[in-house]
């Protein structure tokens, strides 16, 4: 595990490179007559300095797993691409990685989350307009770069459409997990499963998609690696999910003790605890979830229950088969070798790791 933390922070100074020649501290007119293509009066830099990227590097600087451009970079290693080659299209694993915290300030916005990698969350800081109208720019700014990228008319037209795929997936598995957590609905293991695989499974799809497309691989393959390594997405969030309730380290894990049960949260392991529970237990839980409460005694009792049923042992358990279903996937399409092997322990480090 030591190895792979080591492994993901030697790349990051190159992700992080990437970040901030598209997030640059200082606004100058060359990047705004880059980034926009209306300059006919007088932008106030100032003002999107403040208002736009600041907010920005907000998040970023508070560091983060990194782990999807990580993934992106490994596998071009994994498909025999040199370092050289790598860095002509570093700016994509830039791309997954600003998409990311995008969507991170706007769930902490819709979730009412008070914390964000250890600090408060950038709209208690700048306000909901200022976080909203930000992460929405997080979207989009990514299309500039795709735009500009050198790359065939072919791969760019399969890059857009990757875009535009796993976009539309990540907003739709956010649609169904929004309407769970402020609704009684408890769904069922596969519509669970489902909305992993779009909400968090979607920028992890991302990542090996264009790690393929960049690659010179098929179409086929890319959407082979595209599914396998979403699956990969849907392990972690389920691990993301028992670090809610077990994890000691909250400084490295970064958001408050039990934020599940205050959100609400229809996790792998409260539909085991529904399912096996008895019928006092559940109703207590699902009150609980209800509340949304920050009452540390309710969320400890929402916690016992969940750990005396061992669902967070059957969660850890489901995750562990599907990170070892996605390796099957593309295990035979990978040559032996150092990348191959770094990629195997990534795979076991997301299901795994502590914090």
């Amino acid at each position: 595990m030591k190895k792979i933390a080591g492994n993901l922070n030697a790349k990051r100074q190159y992700i992080e490179e990437a970040l901030y020649r598209i997030m640059p501290k200082n606004i100058t007119k060359e990047y705004l007559e880059r980034y926009t293509n209306n300059n006919f009066y007088k932008y106030d830099k100032e003002s999107i300095e403040k208002g736009l990227f600041a907010p920005m590097r907000e998040l970023l600087e508070r560091g983060g797993k990194h782990w999807r451009p990580y993934l992106y970079l490994l596998l071009l290693e994994c498909f025999g691409m040199t370092e050289e080659q790598i860095k002509k299209y570093i700016d994509f694993s830039a791309i997954i990685e600003i998409i990311h915290n995008g969507t991170l300030l706007v769930d902490d916005i819709e979730d009412g989350a008070e914390l964000r990698r250890g600090k408060p969350c950038v709209h208690k800081i700048y306000g909901n307009d200022v976080a909203i109208n930000t992460g929405n720019t997080m979207y989009f700014l990514p299309m500039k770069l795709i735009k500009e990228m050198n790359v065939s008319g072919e791969q760019k037209t399969r890059i857009c459409e990757t875009y535009y795929d796993e976009m539309s997936n990540l907003s739709f598995g956010q649609a169904i997990d929004i309407f769970w957590h402020k609704n009684d609905k408890i769904p069922g293991r596969e519509e669970y499963m489902q909305m992993c695989l779009c909400k968090t499974g979607a920028l992890a799809s991302m990542a090996a998609r264009f790690a393929c497309i960049v690659a010179g691989k098929t179409k086929a393959e890319e959407m082979l690696f595209g599914k396998a390594i979403g699956h990969l997405g849907v392990g972690f969030q389920i691990q993301d999910d028992i670090l809610d309730i077990v994890s000691q380290d909250r400084t490295g894990f970064g958001k408050a003790y039990g934020n599940d049960i205050t959100e609400g949260k229809k996790t792998l392991m409260v539909l085991h605890a529904c399912e096996t529970a008895y019928s006092k237990d559940r109703e207590i839980l699902m009150s609980i979830l209800s509340e949304h409460t920050r009452d540390k005694s309710k969320i400890n009792e929402a916690i016992g229950i969940i750990k005396k049923y061992n669902s967070v042992e059957f969660a850890s358990e489901e995750a562990k088969k599907i990170a070892k279903s996605a390796w099957g996937q593309i295990d035979v399409f990978l040559e032996e070798g150092n990348a191959k092997k770094e990629l195997k322990d990534f795979f076991d480090y997301l299901i795994e790791r502590e914090i």
